[in-house]
């Protein structure tokens, strides 16, 4: 699951790895770029969806849900105002979500993000909460205060369990 996947560079770096390839990107003229990217490099394992995040991600995870089995496997590349809350609660929740890769060019919104992956359940956010695996930056920007930065989370199936009496009507 590529979520802000752009013109699908990195899920189309991860393609020969993956069954299938969802991206979600609100440029419609990125999406049109990823799909000839994937052409260009004759990748077919890819599907792409045009909207905002935070209202597509509920429809692809659902898809992704009928259509694939075992774990998946999210990257996520937001702007720099970091992940819309419906998004961060849609990848939390679904507990088939093992590994998150989190890309960011904003250090101070990845880390609010961060934090409501890896905090103990809530009302709305009733998945095993993630813990961090390993960080890195990289700067891509020479001799200004700007970096990239990577961070790897898994489930943290030791810390807690998903609540056991949570409902979908303690999603909303």
């Amino acid at each position: 699951l590529d979520v802000c996947c752009g013109t699908g560079a990195i899920g189309l770096l991860l393609a020969k790895s993956a069954k299938m390839i969802y991206g979600l990107e609100i440029v419609a003229e990125a999406i049109e770029d990823a799909k000839r990217n994937a052409e260009i490099n004759k990748i077919d394992n890819v599907k792409y969806y045009v909207g905002k995040a935070e209202e597509t991600i509920k429809e692809v995870m659902e898809s992704v849900s009928k259509q694939t089995e075992g774990d998946i496997i999210a990257v996520v590349d937001p702007p720099r105002g970091g992940l819309h809350p419906k998004v961060i609660e849609a990848l939390r929740n679904c507990e088939r979500v093992k590994y998150l890769v989190y890309v960011s060019c904003n250090a101070k919104s990845m880390m609010e993000d961060v934090k409501k992956m890896v905090q103990p359940c809530t009302k709305k956010l009733i998945g095993v909460p993630f813990k961090v695996i390993r960080t890195r930056p990289f700067d891509l920007f020479p001799q200004t205060l700007h970096f990239e930065m990577l961070m790897l989370l898994s489930r943290d199936h030791e810390r807690g369990k998903a609540r056991p009496n949570a409902t979908r009507a303690d999603r909303r």
